[in-house]
C-alpha cells in the first residue's frame, strides 16, 4: 500500500505540474504513506517489524483485535526496501504549496522513508536462500515447508467461512509453525 500511495504521489505530481488544483492530491499521498509507514513501524506486537530478528513480518489480526505477526521468511520483509520515489528538482519547482507542505511535516519529525536507516542495514545483513548454500534436501524440506503452510492456511479460511470464531482456529502463527515444525520431525525421524 505504501508503494501504491507512492504511485498515486507520482501521477499527482505530474497532473499539479500542468494544473495547480491537483497539489492538494500530493500532500494527501504523502499522508497517506506517512499512516502506512507509521503502522508498518509501530512497535510492539501490533506493528510488522520485529526488532529481535531484524525484519518486517505479515501480520494477521483476529476478530477479537488481537494481532500476531507471521514469522515466516518471506517477500513481505523485503518488500517494505521498494517503496521509493524520487521527486526531481523541476517536479518540486512546479509545486512549491505540495512542497512547502512536506517540508513542513519532515521538520516536524515525521520520516520520510518507510523503512528507517538501521532497519534498511539488518534487512540487508539477513542471510537470503541463495546465499546459504543449502543442499538440494534442504531445499525440498524447505520447499515442503512452505507448501504445507499454504495448505494448513487455505484449510483454516475454509473452515473460519463457516466459523465466526476464526481465533478458535487461528491461535497463533508460532503455534500453527512449529506443529508443522514437529511433523517435519516425525516424518524425518521415521515416526
Amino acid at each position: 500500500m505504501a508503494l501504491f500511495s507512492q504511485n498515486m504521489l507520482e501521477l499527482a505530481i505530474e497532473l499539479a505540474a500542468s494544473d495547480p488544483t491537483y497539489e492538494d492530491f500530493v500532500f494527501k499521498f504523502v499522508e497517506h504513506f506517512h499512516y502506512i509507514a507509521a503502522a508498518m513501524n509501530r512497535p510492539g506486537a501490533e506493528g510488522m517489524w520485529d526488532e529481535d530478528d531484524g525484519f518486517y513480518y505479515d501480520i494477521l489480526r483476529l476478530p477479537d483485535g488481537s494481532a500476531t505477526r507471521l514469522k515466516v521468511r518471506s517477500l513481505v520483509g523485503l518488500l517494505p526496501l521498494c517503496a521509493t520515489t524520487v521527486i526531481e528538482k523541476w517536479q518540486r519547482e512546479l509545486i512549491p504549496r505540495g512542497m512547502s507542505a512536506i517540508a513542513e511535516r519532515l521538520r516536524r519529525g515525521v520520516r520520510a522513508a518507510l523503512v528507517h536507516a538501521a532497519a534498511h542495514v539488518r534487512i540487508e545483513r539477513q542471510p537470503l536462500i541463495a546465499d546459504e548454500k543449502l543442499s538440494r534436501l534442504q531445499r525440498r524440506r524447505l520447499r515442503l515447508f512452505h507448501a504445507e503452510i499454504r495448505g494448513t492456511c487455505s484449510r483454516r479460511r475454509a473452515a473460519c467461512k463457516n466459523d465466526a470464531s476464526v481465533g478458535s482456529h487461528v491461535n497463533s502463527s508460532d503455534a500453527a509453525i512449529s506443529t508443522l515444525k514437529r511433523r517435519r520431525r516425525q516424518r524425518g525421524s521415521g515416526r
